[in-house]
């Protein structure tokens, strides 16, 4: 067990120890005594399952899982707490799109006699998403109360707020967080694990007609039903007895009050700080819906002017309007720039210097104790003198062999410019970058095939031929229907399956065919050739990613006229980080060693090999006559061998160290 499980596992109340954000929400969780936790994987929410799956092994009593999708995972969850349980599911905020059909509808029937938070991360500026989704409006729309701490310590203590309110209230509740808070470091006051020692890993069902059949007269009811634990609920929210909610007074005479909440709210302070605001009152919401409206109101009853400091949607803007409307207080109101009185962006990640010069619109006197123009323009310099760090395929990818095989056969065939390529999410969307370029969309987990399908309906397959890319992840997720889909349709489209055996991306969790479970005990690996065939694909090939002519004959026959209708190619080679971590973890003496090396007098400095396939291992370099050349770096090379493919000019050969025993 590492030092951070350790730590997090400590019963040693008002103990102070450093943690990730996302680490601060289990120890949050383990005080609270969840003992129920079910995931699908996305940065940035995967540290949080991740560390519930390492402590899950220490403490039996904990059930956790890596689940198929988000909605798996939810339904999943929802039954454990049906059983009594505290259970915690955790994803990213696209997950709760998967998610949204099961949890709308078992939150009416509620989670007694367990409890229920949907651990939910957003991710502002796109860090490490295809979009910027603010669910708030959604989980309003579900009857999910939002709580959203602003800080390390917060993101443990909240937690615990929230499973009780959510074990009070019979509601699921949505922990809301974003990637600055989930990768920022800080230290928490420890409590007590007491309330872990109390749970039980065996639970009961109790039959429940009246809550849990949701039909007609029944969803009716439990909808009723949803909305009178939320006003409950809000009562409690605006009493703030667990102090979520937060006032820092400012001074009397004040005509202008700030509203935030979130990671915001700390842009809000040292922005304060930067204009030397002192006197400048600030209410911080930590749960943002139900709303604790007297609260806004007597905040706001004094003032002229109110600055509102969100990321993404007016969430909290559009309910501070409504709420002051009804209660008569005309004031001026500052917040998203799609408003008459916008001072802040609606999309992208915000920090001091954005939040300073908001307020600098709405308060022209005040003046910033530095140049923050000098602070900007000195980044803007240091910025524009690093050279843009392009992403990549690692050393060894099998991904960028797959992708390069189907280049080469598309332009050997002469229709790189005709052949439709979809993309999709995963480390393979790197195939839609240079130097491969090969993507034509790429949008959504399993729309390579989902809209490939619809293409192949419409468009001449014969003159533009479908592939479309999904990783063995994504096909386990939401990709079999979508191929299902295909095969009963009869889409004339090609899927290729990258099997690279995990969840690369996300920090590698493992799937149902990887050979191991969610707590890495050894299991039969469930076959994708085995799923594709049981569904009716025909056409099926499993091919080693790194055998790149093999490729090439099988894309060239997925080009055949007499090949029409859903073919699936399964690309696979386990991926090369894995490979590695298990040679160094075994120690094992490697007495021969197969390296590749580039001999320089067949060289032709083609480029294929670096500006073509891509491979990050090969280098250049001048010798002491100025003359280029190529090389190898043989610490990031990873020895698959596919340059020697690659390479038209055989400059690329395999070689054998003889290391000696010491």
């Amino acid at each position: 067990m590492g030092e951070i499980m350790k730590k997090l596992m400590l019963d040693a109340p008002g103990k102070r120890i450093l943690t990730l954000g996302d680490e601060a929400i289990v120890r949050g969780g383990l005080e609270a005594g969840v003992n129920f936790v079910t995931t699908y994987p996305g940065a940035p929410a995967s540290e949080v399952a991740d560390a519930f799956m390492e402590v899950s092994k220490e403490i039996p009593e904990i059930y956790f899982e890596y689940s198929a999708n988000e909605a798996v995972a939810s339904a999943c969850a929802w039954g454990g707490a049906w059983g009594g349980a505290n259970s915690i599911v955790c994803f990213k905020m696209l997950g709760l799109n998967v998610a949204a059909d099961i949890v709308q509808c078992s939150n009416y029937a509620g989670t007694k006699p367990g409890s229920l938070v949907i651990v939910h991360a957003g991710d502002p500026g796109l860090i490490s998403s295809t979009n910027e989704a603010d669910n708030r409006d959604i989980a309003r729309h579900m009857g999910l109360p939002i709580f959203e701490p602003s800080g390390i310590q917060e993101a443990k203590d909240f937690m615990i707020h929230a499973v009780a309110m959510s074990k009070k209230w019979d509601l699921a509740v949505l922990f809301n967080f974003n990637t600055r808070l989930a990768h920022s470091m800080g230290d928490i006051e420890l409590g007590s694990l007491e309330a872990l020692s109390n749970v039980s890993p065996v639970g009961k069902f109790k039959s429940a007609k009246s809550r849990y059949i949701q039909a007609q007269a029944i969803g009716l009811e439990n909808h009723r039903r949803l909305h009178k634990r939320l006003k409950k609920a809000k009562k409690w929210a605006e009493k703030n007895e667990a102090g979520l909610n937060k006032i820092v007074p400012g001074a009397e005479s004040a005509k202008v009050g700030i509203i935030t909440g979130g990671m915001s709210y700390g842009y809000v302070l040292e922005a304060c700080n930067l204009l030397e605001l002192d006197d400048i009152p600030i209410l911080r919401l930590g749960i943002q819906f139900p709303i604790a409206e007297k609260t806004v109101v007597d905040f706001s009853s004094n003032l002229d002017k109110i600055i509102v400091v969100e990321e993404m949607d007016p969430f909290l803007e559009d309910s501070i309007k409504r709420v002051l409307f009804d209660a008569g207080i005309k004031l001026e109101i500052y917040g998203k720039d799609i408003y008459k009185r916008g001072v802040l962006p609606i999309s992208g990640e915000f920090n001091h210097d954005i939040v300073t010069k908001a307020i600098m619109k709405v308060l022209p006197d005040a003046k910033p104790k530095i140049d923050i123009s000098t602070i900007t323009n000195k980044y803007s310099k240091v910025k524009g003198g690093l050279a843009q760090r392009m992403a990549s395929f690692c050393a060894g990818c099998p991904h960028r062999a797959t992708v390069y095989a189907l280049k080469k056969t598309l332009n050997d065939a002469g229709i790189s410019d005709k052949a439709v390529i979809g993309d999709d999410i995963g480390c393979y969307a790197l195939a839609a970058a240079p130097p491969l370029s090969m993507g034509d969309y790429l949008i959504c987990m399993s729309s390579g095939v989902g809209i490939g399908q619809g293409l192949a309906h419409r468009i001449n397959t014969s003159d533009q031929p479908i592939f479309a890319f999904i990783g063995d992840s994504t096909f386990f997720h939401s990709g079999m229907p979508a191929l299902l889909n295909a095969i009963y349709s009869n889409a004339d489209i090609t899927l290729i399956i990258m099997d690279n055996r995990w969840t690369a991306l996300t920090g590698h969790q493992p799937l149902p065919h990887t050979g191991v479970n969610s707590l890495g005990e050894e299991m039969d690996p469930i076959k994708l050739y085995d799923i594709c065939r049981s569904m009716g694909v025909k056409y099926i090939k499993v091919v080693d990613a790194y055998r790149i002519k093999t490729l090439q004959k099988v894309f060239l026959d997925c080009l055949n006229p007499k090949n029409k209708g859903p073919k699936v190619v399964i690309s696979t080679r386990e991926c090369n980080i894995q490979v590695d971590r298990r040679r160094r973890r075994a120690k094992l003496p490697e007495e021969i060693e197969f390296r590749y090396q580039i001999i320089p007098e067949r060289c032709e400095r083609c480029d294929e090999c670096t500006k073509v396939f891509g491979c990050v291992a090969i280098r250049q370099d001048k010798d002491e006559n100025g003359v280029e050349y190529y090389y190898i770096e043989e610490a990031k090379c990873t020895n698959c061998g596919v340059c020697k493919d690659v390479c038209p000019n055989g400059a690329i050969v395999e070689t054998v160290l003889i290391r000696p025993q010491i």
